[in-house]
This record gives C-alpha cells, sequence and structure tokens, in this order.
C-alpha cells in the first residue's frame, strides 16, 4: 500500500519472540527505501502451554489523515479458535492509537479493510460457531471502539461463506466479495450493501467455469464499475465486470495463469500480480497487464459482451455464434498483444457501425455471412 507521500506500508507478522508471532506494520520512505517506523504487537500465549502466541495482520488501509488501520487475527486457543483483530497506528511515528478485539464465541478471521470519505472503517472476514460452517462478515466501525460497531453476518448457501475483499462506494455503499460454498464446489459472490445500515441492495453470483473458484483482487475502474479478477479451478483468470446495478459488463478469460491481486492503471489497463503456469509443477512470478479488454460503458449498453456487431447481426448476445465469437476473443485473441490490439480497435469504431447494421436487414445477412 502507498499513502499521498509515496511512502510504502506494509503488513503482515513476525517472529519476535518464541514461541509465537507478532502483528507487525512498517512505513518505508520512497526515497530512501529505509523505514520511518514499524509497529508490532503481541499476540496472546493461548489456553494450553504448549499454544503458540500469534497475530497476524492481514490487510492494511488508510485513513484520511494518513494513519494505517491493520485487520487481521489473535489466536484464541484450540477450542474457541481466533478472533479478529483491527488496529491503528499513527501515520507520523506508527504509535499505537488503539482498536477493536472481537471474539464472536468461536473461529474469527478478518481479512480485508475499507475506509469511507468519513472515515467509516469496514472490516470483512469470517466467524464461526462449534460445529457450524463459516459465515461471511462485515464489521462497520465509526471509531475503533466495540461500541461503534455494527456487524452484518450471510451464509450465503447455507454450507458456508467467508468475505475476502471490500470496496467502499463513495460514502453510500460497500461492496464485498465473498466465497461460498454449494453442493459441490465453491463460487465467488459479489454483494453491495448500504453503507449506513449494511442491508442488501444487490446479489451477483459468478460462474468461472470451474469445479471452485476463489477471488483475487477487486478495483473500480473510472467509471466506477467494479472490474475483480477471479481464480478459477482449472488456474484460469475470470476477470470480469460488473455495473452498478450488479450487472455482468464483461467477462474475459485467460489461460492458466495464476493471480493474487489486481489494480487498475490511469489510462485504464488492467495490473495483476500472481504466476505464470508453465507446466503442473513449475510456477514463475509475474506482473502482467491486460487491456483495456473491457469496453466503455456507453459501448456497453448493446448487452453483448463486447461482441457488438455480432449481437446486432444475430440480434442478440445470447445466440450460439455469439457466444462462439466472444469465446473466440477471450481464447484466441487476448492471448496475443496482436489481438488485444484488434480487440481495442473494435471497442473503438465498431459501436457506430452498429446503427448502419441494425436498421439493415441486407446488411445484418451480410455481416452474418462474413463472421
Amino acid at each position: 500500500m502507498v499513502d499521498a507521500s509515496g511512502n510504502i506500508v506494509v503488513v503482515g507478522q513476525a517472529v519476535l519472540a518464541d514461541p509465537g508471532r507478532d502483528i507487525f506494520a512498517m512505513k518505508i520512505d520512497a526515497s530512501t527505501r529505509q523505514p520511518l517506523w514499524t509497529a508490532t504487537l503481541a499476540g496472546s500465549a493461548g489456553s494450553q502451554p504448549t499454544d503458540d502466541r500469534v497475530t497476524s495482520g492481514y490487510s492494511a488501509v488508510l485513513a484520511s489523515n494518513g494513519d494505517v488501520v491493520v485487520s487481521g487475527y489473535r489466536f484464541g486457543d484450540f477450542t474457541n479458535g481466533d478472533d479478529i483483530l483491527v488496529r491503528r497506528y499513527a501515520s507520523a511515528d506508527g504509535a499505537d492509537l488503539g482498536g477493536d478485539l472481537l471474539d464472536l464465541g468461536g473461529d474469527d478471521k478478518a481479512y480485508a479493510a475499507a475506509v469511507t470519505v468519513g472515515d467509516r472503517i469496514f472490516v470483512v472476514g469470517r466467524t464461526r460457531q462449534p460445529g457450524q460452517p463459516y459465515d461471511a462478515l462485515v464489521l462497520k466501525y465509526g471509531s475503533l471502539s466495540p461500541v461503534d460497531r455494527q456487524a452484518y453476518q450471510d451464509n450465503v448457501n447455507g454450507l458456508g461463506a467467508v468475505a475476502v475483499h471490500v470496496l467502499v462506494e463513495g460514502n453510500d455503499n460497500v461492496l464485498v466479495g465473498m466465497e461460498a460454498q454449494t453442493a459441490t464446489a465453491q463460487e465467488v459472490v459479489f454483494r453491495k450493501l448500504r453503507a449506513d445500515d449494511l442491508t442488501e441492495i444487490w446479489t451477483y453470483r459468478y460462474d468461472g467455469r470451474g469445479a471452485g473458484d476463489s477471488l483475487k483482487g477487486m478495483a473500480f475502474d473510472s467509471q466506477g464499475r467494479l472490474v475483480a479478477l477471479v481464480q478459477t479451478a482449472n488456474d484460469n483468470i475470470g476477470l470480469l465486470k460488473i455495473d452498478g446495478q450488479g450487472n455482468l459488463v464483461d467477462n474475459v478469460f485467460l489461460a492458466r495463469a495464476g493471480v493474487i491481486g489486481v489494480a487498475l492503471s490511469p489510462s485504464g489497463e488492467y495490473v495483476y500480480t500472481g504466476a505464470n503456469i508453465s507446466n503442473g509443477a513449475d510456477q514463475d512470478a509475474a506482473v502482467g497487464m491486460i487491456g483495456p479488454p473491457l469496453p466503455p460503458s456507453s459501448a456497453g449498453s448493446s448487452g453483448g459482451g463486447g461482441c457488438f456487431i455480432a449481437t446486432a447481426a444475430w440480434g442478440s448476445p445470447m445466440e450460439s455464434e455469439v457466444r462462439l465469437l466472444r469465446c473466440f476473443r477471450d481464447s484466441v485473441l487476448f492471448e496475443s498483444v496482436a489481438g488485444r490490439g484488434f480487440v481495442r480497435l473494435y471497442y473503438k469504431w465498431s459501436p457506430a457501425a452498429v446503427q448502419f447494421i441494425v436498421g439493415s436487414a441486407p446488411l445484418r445477412g451480410a455481416v452474418r455471412f462474413l463472421l
């Protein structure tokens, strides 16, 4: 994470005493690459002599004044599980400004956090009572105080769910990315909640064409639409975009590339980090840039998932020919620099051609023949 001055903030866990691990946060000067401050927080000793003292920071987010808010967990014990830990550190010197330690009676963890313009803090994770499946958990704080906490829990399908990513949409709404169990696999679920009372606005369930999907990253594009990366069970990347009403705008699949995060560049490319998978055993660390493969919203209104001319020619984005062309785009054109360049030109010029094709039956027939 990078602050307004370009300084880098990292969080995780450090082994500072034996036994046990401590929450670890550090701010690094952008110019000198030297630490500006380091903060640690020790865990509890546990209920048994053999229990490790463990705390871990999973994510960090910046408050409006630059303070660092860390979310993670503290080891509870082997009977009741872990407790959610949220901590705030001063921007200038890393001083511990306090936080919240939450024990919901079972195994609890926090995985990600986000802050609104008004400094409301949202933390997402999981909670589970003994013998029960996990519930996805969303916590809202006006300040990091137990008396100023509001909670939202959802099991989704009744089989277990975990909230792994969160974004705030201005000061009004919260977008939560979840992984939920089904009868046969794991699916990715996106849910928009009202920031004020955590009530549901819409839900979108993503089909990643695999036996089990995991959500690796979420970001907003320049038009406020959700862009997410999903890792499928067969090691493909699903790059999808969802509009503000919960409708899928487009979906691109990239083969055999592990991914752990996504961000958007100012010019609209989708930058991801992860691994290139060359065979069943070997992986190479990778940073990739895609796109921008997804069309602007004005073009996306045609509903063809980016295949505007084909949709106009056949009359529906659900026609088998249109779906075949989308598959060709995803699996062939997006696999090369030249192919991606062609698609960008297509997105730029095809919407203008659509209005002529739609109004002419001979043109529609000619386009179907050519395609």
